[in-house]
């Protein structure tokens, strides 16, 4: 018999699993890997919960964990350079929003994505999550655990330095 905390584990999984793939896939640029990851934030998940330990937003939690999984794929490969963006595409990922293109009619998407990589962490972070995973200010706070005022400035200034490294680009 299946008790109510595997049951409502079982239903988070099948709701979150999709998008923290498609989040740690744009991380990380490698499917399988990806697949790994995603993987392993349930895993984590599970055994956080099974300790007896409460989750007050799933939906944060999972990200944070990804978030952190993700970090410590980085450290793993510190030495080794990250596949491109360019073969992200190729593979097949695309870009959930059209609002990129936004930044500047000029530039196709994956200029753009390219470009994200730039920005200091703080930034990238908040126009991933913003644009990429398609999240409100508010569902950001909760897993930065920041003010969704700061968050909402951090995504303003984000796009402003999109903007603005982009249109230097289009003059050279």
């Amino acid at each position: 018999m299946v008790n109510s905390l595997e049951k409502d584990f079982k239903n988070a999984y099948e709701e979150w699993s999709p998008k923290i793939f498609s989040f740690v896939l744009y991380k990380i640029s490698n499917r399988e890997r990806a697949l790994d990851i995603t993987q392993d934030v349930f895993i984590k998940s599970w055994d956080y919960l099974r300790k007896g330990n409460q989750i007050d937003n799933f939906q944060a939690f999972l990200y944070r964990t990804a978030s952190n999984i993700v970090i410590d794929e980085y450290r793993k490969r510190a030495r080794r350079k990250e596949v491109s963006l360019d073969k992200m595409t190729e593979e097949g990922y695309q870009i959930k929003d059209s609002s990129y293109e936004d930044v500047s009619n000029k530039t196709e998407v994956s200029n753009v994505l390219k470009t994200i990589d730039k920005l200091p962490e703080m930034y990238r972070e908040a126009i991933t999550y913003r644009i990429v995973e398609e999240m409100s200010i508010k569902e950001i706070a909760k897993i930065l655990e920041e003010k969704p005022t700061n968050i909402s400035v951090r995504v303003h200034r984000g796009i402003n330095m999109l903007k603005a490294i982009l249109e230097k680009k289009d003059e050279e």
